[in-house]
């Protein structure tokens, strides 16, 4: 329970949680990082549709490459750490809501946590996490 309200009536969507490995190649020394799965959270996702002045959904052309820019709000229970990926935001019917319309079989897009901040109650209790997610250029979970 979250204040008067369950955690299912407030968090109606579901969201995977993809980590960073780091692993040193044992034949050159390089070290290569690989995103894994870590867990599904409940969350409740929303776009930020403008920010005043500047409108994060614009999408632009940069160096030759298309560029979709989008953010988006996330509240959780848990903090989302600032080197996780998010993917794969759906609703609790497991259709998904964030998804990659310009790929093969759209698939669900890939957010990197671009900070975290704790919401209060009035005796300074930590309710929950609202954490902005940015649209990651990479969209591949394991590159």
């Amino acid at each position: 329970m979250i204040g008067s309200y369950s955690v299912e009536a407030k968090y109606a969507m579901l969201a995977d949680i993809y980590r960073v490995q780091q692993k040193r190649d044992e034949n050159t020394g390089e070290i290569k990082r690989q995103w894994v799965y870590a867990e599904t959270v409940p969350c409740l996702a929303k776009s930020i549709i403008s920010s005043g002045v500047r409108t994060p959904s614009n999408d632009k052309t940069i160096d030759s490459r298309y560029i979709v820019e989008e953010i988006i709000k996330v509240n959780t229970i848990d903090k989302l750490s600032r080197n996780s990926k998010i993917t794969n935001i759906r609703d609790l019917g497991g259709n998904v809501i964030w998804e990659e319309a310009e790929t093969l079989n759209n698939p669900p897009t890939m957010f990197t946590v671009v900070g975290c901040t704790p919401i209060v109650d009035g005796f300074g209790q930590i309710l929950e996490y609202e954490s902005t997610l940015q649209r990651s250029d990479i969209q591949d979970a394991f590159a």
